[in-house]
């Protein structure tokens, strides 16, 4: 959404305190975030036993699924099944991506054929990654859109004011007031606590204030472009003390052969105006070219 240019700060919208990225997404801590990973996990479990998966790697496979989401490292121990020591050398952030080991079909391989089964451990590893993506992360993506988008109306004032207040508290603690220009420190002549009680259109108001005042402070003190202003203010100083060129303006030129051309045509044009009288008739007729 800030990319697209309808947001103008990049935190999750469900926690508001850090960044919206893709782990974010499966790691946030708003409460509807929490509870739908907890469903999810729960029809995970389901399918695992459905697939006749031994309980001991349904455990260790909800427990790295559940360390993950709640940020704790997972270290490697004897407890663990084979393909799940395998997957933690691996990497816990592989499992939940997808990105599973092999030991995992062939240690389904072996399961299937101890309980005479014809299922294969290729097609439950193939079946085990669609449901990672369809059971855990698809379910978090539409949470978060159904909080962002699906709103009613009162909901959508209230995120609005909630934005508003948001980012008004970012650049009111993330500033200083002796940092600003003189005539932009009145911006802090009330406290954090009076300007969030203020209606939305005065939080509105002040953000917009706050941002050119900040833009402002960045292009006065900014080396470079203190040095582009002080170039441009002594050219037009030395421009204006040049004084004014005289502009000539330049003949056009003709090329000769169109200068004959036209002294030729007026040539003839005279001769048919003014013709000239001849003395005989045989001086009348044209002459015969030689052959």
């Amino acid at each position: 959404m800030l990319r697209r240019n309808h947001w103008r700060a990049d935190y999750c919208p469900r926690c508001r305190i850090c960044v919206e990225t893709h782990d974010h997404l499966l790691t946030c801590t708003h409460q509807q975030c929490i509870d739908t990973f907890r469903s999810s996990i729960e029809k995970m479990e389901v399918w695992l036993y459905s697939q006749h998966t031994p309980p001991k790697l349904i455990l260790d496979i909800l427990q790295l699924l559940t360390n993950w989401k709640q940020g704790i490292e997972t270290v490697i121990s004897t407890r663990h099944s084979p393909p799940i020591q395998t997957q933690i050398h691996l990497g816990n952030r592989h499992l939940i991506e997808g990105r599973i080991t092999k030991h995992f079909s062939a240690f389904m391989d072996e399961h299937y054929a101890s309980i005479l089964s014809k299922k294969s451990g290729k097609r439950w590893s193939a079946m085990f990654i669609q449901k990672i993506w369809t059971l855990i992360h698809k379910p978090q993506w539409e949470n978060r859109n159904t909080f962002v988008h699906k709103l009613n109306e009162e909901a959508v004032k209230t995120r609005l004011r909630e934005n508003l207040q948001q980012e008004l508290t970012t650049m009111y603690l993330s500033n200083l007031k002796e940092t600003l220009l003189h005539n932009d420190r009145h911006l802090y002549d009330r406290s954090l606590s009076e300007l969030l009680q203020s209606p939305n259109a005065h939080l509105m108001a002040w953000n917009e204030e706050m941002r050119v005042a900040l833009s402002e402070r960045d292009r006065q003190f900014q080396p470079d472009q203190q040095h582009q202003a002080a170039f441009m203010h002594k050219w037009l100083d030395r421009s204006r003390d040049r004084p004014p060129r005289q502009h000539q303006k330049k003949k056009r030129r003709v090329s000769t052969r169109v200068r004959k051309r036209i002294s030729l045509l007026h040539h003839r044009q005279l001769k048919r105006q003014h013709p000239i009288p001849h003395s005989s008739d045989e001086e009348s007729q044209p002459k015969r070219r030689k052959r």
